[in-house]
């Protein structure tokens, strides 16, 4: 008898903890208390410490115009890593750093970013763009 009261109590225990745990998700999730943990290898979805600490240490703010474009799997994919890592930006720049992702729907939108950027970019003051061949056979070139 002593046995039955003592396995009752013990599974009335165990219940009792998995109710508390299953509300205290519920709660999380509700909030929307949103913590990442990167256990990649390379911890390819955290800022380095000199980044962060840069975007943080910002005096003004800063604000960049994201074109983008969406339709195939391999872009959606990268519009997506690419708007997570604005995100931990404007986080690590504490109202300092914003951004804005703009999709271009027709030729004159995708060639306005073009047009803007000759007028302000270095280019349109004498300097101009390089082409950068790399060391390495397999890397491609780099337009800058």
């Amino acid at each position: 008898m002593q046995r039955k009261a003592k396995a009752a109590t013990e599974t009335g225990i165990y219940l009792v903890i998995i109710a508390v745990i299953l509300v205290v998700a519920n709660v999380i999730s509700y909030t929307g208390l949103r913590a990442r943990l990167d256990v990649t290898k390379n911890q390819k979805f955290t800022l380095s410490s000199g980044t962060a600490h840069l975007v943080s240490s910002l005096k003004s703010p800063m604000h960049v115009d994201a074109y983008v474009t969406r339709g195939l799997p391999k872009l959606d994919a990268f519009v997506r890593d690419l708007t997570e890592l604005l995100k931990l930006y404007q986080r690590a720049g504490k109202g300092q750093f914003d951004y804005t992702m703009i999709e271009a729907k027709s030729d004159e939108q995708r060639q306005a970013p073009r047009k803007r950027a000759s007028k302000t970019w270095p280019s349109a003051k004498g300097a101009r763009p390089a082409r950068i061949k790399p060391r390495s056979p397999r890397a491609t070139w780099v337009s800058c």
